[in-house]
């Protein structure tokens, strides 16, 4: 990877990323709630490939600092009553620190739903478990990508995913 990326994302990637809301609409025609997007620009305001974002933290397992950083933009849109959903890796779900950002969020959790993207090796026990407490927080967990990379009925069986998105 180049590593002008590797310094921007370590000592900028707040600046450098951008939020975006890409409405959800009901049959009706009516938005029912959003899918927040991550944009990543570079100093010169030039876009830089979400795709080599993402790689580049799941590579040097970081990832949870951008999944982190979205929660917090995201917060205040929450606590305006907007139904969001966010994608977050499976690694930073797993942290003992993410409920307690989760918790920390000042909103009606119920207007969270979370994107499981779906990366790697998982341990179904420790993800089912985590499900079933964010279950009980009132956020629903969708499976992002269906049927694929890992996606299988194997992880659906063994998880309480609340619905699953099929890829394309």
């Amino acid at each position: 990877m180049n590593k002008k990326l590797e310094n921007l994302l370590k000592f900028n990637l707040e600046n450098i990323l951008k939020v975006a809301f890409q409405p959800i609409y009901s049959l009706d025609g009516e938005i029912k709630s959003y899918e927040v997007l991550s944009r990543f620009y570079n100093e010169d305001n030039d876009i830089i490939s979400t795709i080599k974002v993402i790689k580049l933290l799941e590579n040097q397992d970081t990832i949870h600092e951008l999944d982190f950083l979205i929660l917090k933009k995201i917060e205040k849109y929450l606590k305006d009553g907007k139904k969001i959903a966010i994608n977050i890796s499976p690694i930073t779900i797993l942290m003992d620190e993410f409920l307690e950002k989760i918790n920390l969020l000042n909103c009606n959790l119920c207007n969270l739903e979370i994107e499981l993207t779906e990366r790697g090796n998982l341990d179904y026990k420790k993800l089912t478990t985590r499900i079933n407490q964010l279950n009980k927080l009132g956020i629903k967990v969708v499976m992002d990508d269906f049927p694929m990379k890992n996606s299988s009925l194997e992880t659906l069986l063994k998880t309480q995913i609340s619905k699953v998105k099929v890829d394309r």
